[in-house]
């Protein structure tokens, strides 16, 4: 019901779990940390990809706020 009509995602579901159990045990995964200098973070999906300055546009709308 949640994703829709056909087959489910497992690679994407395999991803995900891979990765969480390796986080929790301790270990790296597989893309650098945070830094708001570059915003990189992991876009999960079929195929997954490290994107950096996502939604520049939206978080400019916040600068300066406080």
């Amino acid at each position: 019901a949640f994703i829709g009509p056909g087959e489910q995602p497992q690679n994407l579901a395999s991803n995900m779990h891979d990765i969480w159990t390796h986080f929790i045990n301790g270990e790296h995964p597989g893309w650098p940390s945070y830094q708001q200098s570059d915003r990189a973070v992991m876009h999960f999906d079929e195929t997954s990809k490290l994107v950096h300055q996502d939604y520049e546009a939206v978080i400019g709308l916040w600068a300066g706020l406080r």
